[in-house]
């Protein structure tokens, strides 16, 4: 070596030692939901739900996803409907995008041509459908993947409607499905089918269908749960072509009324005549699939770590103020420990949602958000000083969908007033500011729906009850009416909702 070398080495060793630089903080991989939207093309819009759902999901993962808006660098890409890319759109797709496919990957699909292919063969694939997997794999397609589709609470949103369409019916037609809507009009029901219309306009035909159905395309049998998820993410009885060789998850199975192709009809009749069984049906919808969490799909899919899982023993049921209403199947709390509550918890604190409390019972228990199926207050709200606090709080620990039980004095009856540690009395028009407007309270991302509100009358209310006076007379009659029994069901906004609730905020102009 020449000196020169060492000269220089030497030059090196007499610089002045610095501190070692840390690393760079890592952020987490994030992810970047895409829409395939060609312009003009309204049925783009088919896949939003599933979007969105895949979204949500990685977000309760902590995932930083975005959804349709300018993606941060090095995002990897989920791409919804990518089989509307033309091939010069497909060509400059990140090599490491995951394509979802919707599609049925059939011989009569019009969608198996060169340019999609190659865009699935040259990326990771995720199919709703093991059926559609196998295919896939026969035309090449080796990195496909079953992804199934999976629930998130956001999409509990849906505003309930007066149900007078009786069967509704959305989507493309052909002879095939023509020819059950036309047998369902001849037999007397009222048939509403929408194409091209999403979104809010959709959404309403929903609330107001006392049946949805969902009809095979094409013969492939495959289970259309793309179409049927956003149904039993609110509730709505499902009648779908689902025969024996149908592809469908075993637990789908029971969320919908499944018939074969020849029965769809009598089922849709016999559903709209039986509005017991219609709700039952809805109901048992929304639990089977509701069990299936995005969540907990998308950290298998991707290799992530799972949300942590609720202790399995704390009941799903919350006995709020139980006092001497003390329920075995409940997890019970109360303000005032001489109760001898589960646990004694403030429903109005602020701190009250991730708190942990140890119980006899159960253990240590976290009160969690999204939690609960029910929760259950009576004669409690009348006692609470900061009720809004209380509201905002139960709104919170409920799940979508969960239900708020309550019962409350009314305003023109003795027992309003008589109990000196009542704060407050309640009339009809009491739960206003927690449904319709909800934006009052500053809640831009989930309300209550009134599903139920009852009177118990007093021996006075009666006799005008046996005498035939109109309700509204008998509520504005003093001491006519004892109590109110209300029954409030969360949901998310809509995004219309979401919209007029932002822009009502302190702050903002007001629409």
């Amino acid at each position: 070596m020449s000196d020169a070398h060492f000269d220089g080495l030497d030059e090196k060793l007499r610089l002045p030692i610095m501190p070692a630089a840390r690393p760079p903080a890592v952020e987490p991989v994030g992810y970047h939901i895409m829409q395939v939207r060609p312009p003009g093309y309204a049925h783009a819009d088919a896949l939003t739900e599933l979007a969105q759902a895949t979204c949500h999901g990685l977000r309760r993962l902590g995932a930083p996803a975005s959804l349709n808006a300018p993606p941060r660098a090095g995002d990897r890409q989920i791409v919804f409907g990518s089989h509307l890319l033309d091939a010069q759109a497909a060509a400059v797709l990140p090599p490491d995008a995951i394509i979802y496919n919707t599609e049925q990957m059939t011989d009569e699909s019009p969608w198996l041509g060169s340019t999609y292919l190659n865009l699935l063969r040259t990326h990771r694939v995720w199919d709703y459908s093991e059926q559609n997997v196998l295919r896939l794999r026969e035309l090449g397609v080796g990195d496909a993947h079953y992804v199934p589709v999976g629930f998130v609470p956001q999409l509990v949103r849906i505003a309930p409607a007066l149900e007078d369409i009786d069967v509704l019916f959305y989507g493309s037609l052909n002879p095939r499905r023509q020819h059950v809507l036309d047998e369902l009009a001849q037999r007397g029901l009222k048939v509403v089918h929408l194409f091209g219309k999403y979104g809010a306009e959709r959404d309403h035909a929903i609330a107001r269908a006392k049946v949805v159905l969902s009809i095979h395309f094409y013969e492939s049998k495959i289970f259309e749960v793309v179409r049927v998820s956003y149904l039993l993410s609110n509730f709505k009885a499902v009648v779908a072509e689902c025969g024996p060789d149908t592809e469908v998850e075993p637990d789908l199975r029971g969320a919908v009324r499944g018939v074969p192709y020849a029965e769809l009809a009598d089922a849709c009749v016999a559903l709209v005549g039986d509005g017991m069984e219609r709700r039952a049906l809805g109901e048992r919808g929304y639990n089977v699939f509701a069990a299936r969490r995005a969540e907990n799909i998308l950290a298998n899919a991707l290799g992530l770590p799972g949300p942590p899982s609720a202790p399995s023993a704390v009941p799903r049921m919350l006995n709020v103020g139980s006092g001497k209403d003390y329920r075995p199947d409940h997890l019970n709390i109360d303000i005032n420990c001489a109760w001898g509550p589960d646990a004694v918890l403030d429903l109005a604190s602020a701190a009250l949602i991730g708190s942990q409390v140890k119980t006899q019972r159960f253990g240590a228990v976290t009160i969690q958000e999204d939690y609960f199926d029910t929760l259950v207050a009576n004669d409690v709200l009348e006692h609470i000083l900061d009720l809004t606090g209380a509201m905002s709080n139960a709104l919170r620990l409920l799940r979508p969908g969960g239900m708020f039980q309550i019962a409350v004095p009314y305003d023109l009856g003795l027992g309003a007033w008589q109990d000196p540690t009542h704060v407050r009395a309640f009339n009809e028009n009491s739960w206003l500011y927690y449904t319709d407007w909800h934006w009052y309270l500053g809640w831009t991302d989930a309300r209550f729906d009134t599903v139920k509100l009852e009177f118990q009358p007093t021996a006075f209310g009666s006799e005008l009850v046996q005498a035939s006076k109109p309700l509204a007379e008998i509520l504005r009659t003093p001491r006519a009416v004892d109590s109110m029994r209300v029954v409030l069901r969360k949901r998310y906004l809509q995004d219309s909702e979401r919209r007029e609730a932002e822009a009502r905020q302190p702050g903002t102009q007001r629409p």
